[in-house]
């Protein structure tokens, strides 16, 4: 018993090595650009991190006043602690988890799970929002439609029931319009525009 407690003990030990070995720390107000594969980067201090075309982390933690800019992708777990921000422009995100008085604009992604816990708050930014049995739906700005799970988490970051859950009151959402608006839009203005001129040159 004491040799596979041991062995455990190894093993576990040599686990923990080799992902802190792994691990890439971003500190002060360095800015840091990840392109290929990360498994776990931690932000600390005012420090930015960008993620582009090819970057695939499997862990992003952002803690005090550091920012993350996600442009493109593969992001499994992005969690924002105290007073840390994100900026998500594009790629495919997992799990974002908002914490204490973090905050996150979010303009276009493919994501599954939007937790919000502590006083953090997300703005979203799309159109023809809808909230049903947990889920957010809607469409981005460039008319793409997106649907995730986005609920709260309580005080010991347990994931609110979605049977139970009424939309997170610090969602704030955004109206902007889709490129087919803007077209009719325009449309609609051009003849008014030709008019204007003509009233112009009488």
């Amino acid at each position: 018993m004491y040799i596979k407690k041991t062995l455990a003990a190894l093993i576990l030990g040599g686990c923990a090595i080799s992902t802190s070995s792994q691990a890439t720390v971003i500190t002060g107000s360095n800015t840091h650009t990840i392109s290929g594969a990360d498994s776990f980067v931690y932000a600390y201090n005012q420090a930015t991190v960008n993620l582009t075309a090819g970057a695939d982390v499997a862990f992003l933690d952002m803690h005090d006043q550091s920012h993350v800019n996600f442009f493109a992708g593969e992001l499994s777990w992005l969690n924002l602690y105290e007073q840390s921000t994100a900026d998500i422009f594009g790629g495919n995100l997992s799990w974002l988890k908002l914490h204490d008085q973090s905050a996150a604009d979010i303009h276009e992604a493919e994501i599954s799970w939007l937790l919000m816990g502590g006083d953090s708050i997300a703005h979203i930014y799309g159109s023809d929002f809808s909230y049903a049995g947990g889920h957010l739906s809607g469409k981005w700005a460039d008319g793409s439609a997106f649907s995730f799970w986005a609920l709260n988490m309580d005080g010991n970051g347990q994931i609110v029931p979605a049977f139970s859950a009424s939309m997170p009151v610090n969602i704030s959402l955004h109206s902007v319009p889709t490129p087919g608006t803007l077209y009719l839009i325009g449309a609609a203005l051009l003849p008014l525009m030709g008019f204007h001129r003509k009233l112009r040159q009488a």
